[in-house]
């Protein structure tokens, strides 16, 4: 897997420089009140770098996200009980005994 990964590296690094050779005309790139004079070739690779890093960084918190799920899959609130829910498992281990009546205000 290591040797394909960097074998399809440098096919990349490789294309990316050819390109980038190829096409090094200036064109104008005007944005507000910029005038911004660059190669046609840094224009176009600017969006594709620039989505290979967003698409990284997704990678990433993406992994850090399932990671911290699994960790939670034991809390009360990641199985859908709230606190303080009759049906909920207690710290104490002691089972809440359920009733057939509904809880009342308590009255003045």
């Amino acid at each position: 897997m290591n040797r394909a990964y960097a074998m399809g590296a440098v096919a990349l690094t490789a294309a990316v420089l050819i390109f980038a050779m190829q096409n090094l005309s200036l064109t104008t790139v005007e944005f507000i009140v910029w005038d911004i004079a660059t190669p046609v070739s840094l224009v176009a690779l600017a969006p594709f770098l620039a989505g290979i890093v967003i698409g990284w960084l997704s990678g990433r918190f993406r992994k850090r996200h399932k990671a911290a799920t699994k960790a939670d899959t034991s809390a009360p609130a990641a199985k859908g009980l709230a606190a303080g829910d009759p049906a909920a498992p207690s710290d104490t281990g002691a089972e809440a005994p359920l009733s057939a009546e509904p809880p009342t205000a308590p009255s003045d």
